[in-house]
């Protein structure tokens, strides 16, 4: 019965209805403590910390990740050791935690080794890729994001295919080649179409919208963005639906139509007053589309809200001991570049 109820609770989450995932977990995790279980109660718990991540609740996510791999290591569980640890570094860098994340994803990634395990040493790769991807690392994303294309097309795993094709259009967008960032999200879209994985699908969306709008195709961006937007809110991913909320701001901003961008960003905004961004892909993107059009408008709001994104930028890099890290991760990525520059009247480069 108990493991009818977490299955089921994977069921759930998959298809979106995290609300009943959640219960069906917990009601999982109640019998196997029961029945001192410890694989069945790890599974449990690293499903309700799944879930929580998937609605933006990354504290809890991280108290069921750590409860998880105590009981993995306590029993010697190898692989749900290796689930545990890729889920804490998971958490760690939707937080900004770019080198806890790291470290996790690293220790992940030997013991599935040690397992053989070319399927989730491929994911552990990808996830590195990310990592050096969120720290401006470029050169090191695309050599860890080519490994991990390698292994998934050799074992024939096309979700990890279209998961990596999403991570390259990203990429390839922050290095400024939008022809080559709309060729992979096409084609990671195809793919995520296929296997319907709506929440990768609605990642090739947004960062087609991004590569579209690079391009000057203002009417294409505005049509993926609205269509991640939609997929986001069906999801109940009210985090990362602000990302394509941000991306219909620009256009509407390039466009010359400041009301409809301000209507956008009053969106964004609502959810700011109660929630971080801790989840999202660019939280300075959002926050420096926010802030432009504000400025835009003569809001008094614009200032202090790029205040405000000045002073998480700086924290996330304090975290950061590598100083050449940082020193990328603050000037490799354009957003980050642009909101130093905007509070200190420096220039940006690009």
């Amino acid at each position: 019965m108990a493991f009818a109820l977490c299955t089921l609770g994977a069921v759930a989450s998959a298809q979106a209805e995290y609300a009943e995932a959640r219960g069906l977990c917990e009601d999982s995790l109640s019998l196997y403590r029961q029945m001192d279980d410890s694989l069945g109660s790890a599974r449990a718990l690293s499903q309700l910390g799944a879930i929580a991540r998937m609605r933006g609740r990354h504290s809890e996510a991280r108290h069921c990740m750590e409860q998880t791999l105590a009981l993995a290591q306590t029993a010697q569980l190898h692989r749900m050791e290796a689930i545990a640890l890729n889920g804490l570094g998971t958490v760690f860098g939707e937080q900004g935690d770019w080198s806890t994340a790291s470290m996790y994803f690293e220790r992940a990634l030997q013991v599935y080794r040690e397992l053989g395990d070319r399927r989730n040493e491929g994911s552990m790769l990808s996830n590195l890729g990310y990592m050096c991807l969120q720290l401006g690392d470029y050169a090191r994303a695309k050599t860890y994001f080519e490994e991990s294309l390698l292994i998934c097309r050799e074992i024939g795993f096309r979700g990890l295919e279209g998961l990596i094709l999403v991570n390259l259009g990203l990429l390839f967008h922050h290095l400024g080649d939008d022809e080559a960032a709309r060729e992979y999200s096409q084609r990671a879209l195809q793919i995520t179409q296929d296997l319907g994985e709506r929440h990768i699908q609605a990642y090739a969306l947004t960062f087609l919208g991004h590569a579209l709008a690079g391009l000057g195709h203002l009417t294409e961006a505005t049509g993926a963005y609205g269509e991640a937007l939609a997929l986001r809110r069906e999801l109940e991913q009210p985090n990362l639906a602000t990302e394509p909320l941000a991306g219909l701001a620009r256009v509407s901003l390039a466009r010359g139509d400041l009301p409809q961008a301000q209507a956008w960003v009053e969106e964004v905004l609502d959810y700011l007053a109660g929630h971080t961004l801790d989840g999202t892909e660019d939280p300075f993107l959002v926050y420096l589309t926010c802030y432009r059009v504000l400025r835009a408008a003569q809001d008094p709001r614009a200032q202090p809200l790029l205040g405000t994104a000045y002073d998480l930028l700086q924290k996330q890099a304090a975290r950061i001991d590598d100083e050449a890290l940082r020193y990328s991760f603050l000037e490799n990525v354009a957003a980050h570049r642009e909101v130093v520059g905007e509070l200190t009247g420096r220039a940006g480069r690009g």
